[in-house]
């Protein structure tokens, strides 16, 4: 009988090696989950908070995740009167009954680890805030889609000062997202 033992061993330093090289998500470790431009300028996430969708009875259900880097942090929800195992694929918008879409933007409190908002969602002239997302995949735990909205400075006397008056969020993207679903 031959000696397998350094088959054995070949084995499982191959299988630790190449195991060793991927995510369990299937995503390259380099891959951005969450990234927009601020006005003009690329954010791309350097953590995430975990992603949930939050499901009420008789109300619908709701995806919530926060996004944050060393300069901002992008709080994001859009809710559907739907109750399912995935948001529904498809536009959410303020303006429609079913759909509603939440941005807020912070910026990080320069040497700590809070962060300020100064800025709130513009209004159409119709009193619905210019803010929208599509859902272009959810299916199986993971939610990809898009995103954008306008915003302005805050008039408050208490605001800090030095930030601008106007942000525009455009390309806001988020790839293969894990959730978890919790229940009301």
């Amino acid at each position: 009988m031959r000696n397998q033992k350094p088959t054995l061993i070949l084995l499982i330093l191959f299988s630790l090696i190449f195991s060793s090289c991927s995510t369990d998500d299937g995503l390259s470790s380099n891959s951005v989950l969450f990234s927009a431009k601020i006005n003009g300028e690329l954010f791309e996430a350097t953590k995430l908070k975990q992603a949930t969708v939050i499901q009420y009875p008789d109300r619908g259900q709701r995806f919530d995740i926060s996004a944050e880097n060393d300069k901002y942090k992008i709080l994001f929800a859009i809710s559907n009167k739907n109750i399912g195992e995935c948001m529904p694929n498809g536009d959410y918008e303020n303006y429609d009954n079913d759909t509603e879409v939440l941005i807020d933007i912070y910026y990080k409190v320069e040497g700590t680890n809070n962060f300020i908002s100064v800025h709130y969602p513009l209004e159409d002239s119709s009193g619905v805030t210019i803010e929208n997302a599509v859902i272009t995949s959810c299916s199986e735990g993971a939610i990809s889609g898009i995103f954008s909205g306008n915003f302005s400075y805050e008039d408050d006397p208490d605001s800090p000062l030095g930030y601008p008056e106007n942000i525009e969020i455009t390309e806001g993207k988020f790839n293969n997202i894990e959730f978890i679903i919790l229940t009301q």
